[in-house]
C-alpha cells in the first residue's frame, strides 16, 4: 500500500529482530527499497542503565536521524503497522 501511494524508500530502525524477519528485510534492502539501521542501546553498568531514562528521547533521536539521513522533501515517521489514508 505504501508503494502504491508513491513511497520511494523506507528506513527501518531496529534493535532486535528474528532471523526470519531480518532475512526478509535484507531482501528488500538488496532491491534498494529499504535501508536497515540497527539502532543500538547505550552501554550500561550494574549500577546504571541510561536506556531506561531515555526511552522517549531515543525515539526522537531516531526520528531526527531519519529526517537528516533521508534528505527528502517529505518524510512520514510511522510505525510499521500504521497507514496514512488521504482524505
Amino acid at each position: 500500500l505504501w508503494k502504491w501511494q508513491g513511497t520511494s524508500h523506507f528506513y527501518i530502525y531496529y534493535q532486535s529482530v528474528s532471523r526470519a524477519v531480518l532475512h526478509v528485510l535484507q531482501a528488500y534492502e538488496k532491491q534498494g527499497i529499504v535501508t536497515l539501521i540497527q539502532w543500538r542501546t547505550l552501554p550500561k553498568s550494574d549500577e546504571i542503565d541510561p536506556n531506561r531514562s531515555i526511552y522517549r528521547i531515543g525515539h526522537s533521536l531516531s526520528h531526527n536521524d531519519c529526517l537528516h539521513r533521508s534528505n527528502a522533501r517529505f518524510v512520514a515517521l510511522v510505525d510499521i503497522d500504521e497507514l496514512i489514508i488521504p482524505k
